[in-house]
């Protein structure tokens, strides 16, 4: 379990910036929708 743990934060700290990013991009062209209102 601690293997997956440091695997799943490697995971974080590389796609992390990605994903934020990503998220932000999406809200500032759909600023007129919630971002996560789908969910």
């Amino acid at each position: 379990m601690r293997e997956f743990f440091l695997l799943s934060v490697n995971f974080l700290e590389l796609y992390g910036p990605i994903l934020v990013a990503e998220l932000n991009f999406g809200s500032f062209v759909f600023s007129e929708k919630p971002v996560f209102g789908n969910v």
